[in-house]
């Protein structure tokens, strides 16, 4: 009996603290956007499909298109309202860390034809992508998107909104959202689905607030 209510009381003391964490993120006035990461994604399809605007590769993609669509949250702002969606006084947006990565992301893990692949991430995963982040001297609260897949057989983008400790890289909140894509060409299809993410987070901050609490 003992051992199961010890059972029960650290499940508590565990979704207490995570519910605190989640709390910390999504309350907070000020945070640091640190962009798409992209070094985990999977595009799934083929380039036939993703190339429709054009014929592309892998080093489009990663040259190309990771940078590209990293920086439309930047330059179009207003529109892919992050400050509105969560609430921010202030955004600090530091890129060259994610840029970095996604440009040493392999060439040859970037396309799979597996539908296993539509989902291969975790918040376990996520969680253990964040701890590696090389991040030093810093502190406040982190958001990233970290992209899971863009898959062109169902038309949408699969990303883990992800909150973290800066100074200690812990994971406070993520939030797998899947998001629709469309538009023409391949820049603007793909970045309606993180627009259409963005849009879900707004809906739902107050409900994950009230969730926490």
């Amino acid at each position: 009996m003992k051992s199961v209510i010890s059972f029960f009381l650290i499940v508590f003391v565990l979704n207490v603290a995570k519910a605190q964490d989640s709390i910390t993120a999504l309350t907070a006035t000020e945070m640091t956007w640190f962009g798409i990461d992209y070094s985990h994604v999977k595009l799934i399809g083929t380039f036939s499909q993703f190339g429709e605007a054009g014929v592309v590769d892998e080093d489009d993609i990663r040259k190309k298109y990771f940078p590209a669509w990293n920086s439309i949250i930047l330059k179009e702002a207003d529109k892919y309202d992050l400050k509105g969606a969560f609430r921010k006084n202030t955004i600090d947006y530091k890129l060259a860390m994610i840029e970095e990565l996604n440009a040493a992301t392999s060439n040859s893990s970037l396309v799979s034809i597996s539908e296993a692949d539509r989902y291969h991430l975790t918040e376990e995963k996520v969680s253990a992508i964040v701890a590696k982040y090389p991040i030093t001297n810093a502190s406040g609260i982190g958001l990233v998107f970290i992209a899971e897949s863009l898959d062109k057989t169902t038309e949408q983008g699969s990303y883990y909104v992800t909150f973290f400790d800066i100074a200690t890289k812990k994971v406070l909140m993520t939030k797998k959202i899947i998001g629709r894509a469309g538009g023409f060409g391949i820049r603007n299809y793909w970045a309606r689905s993180f627009y259409n993410v963005i849009v879900q987070c707004k809906d739902n901050y107050k409900k994950w607030l009230k969730e926490s609490k």
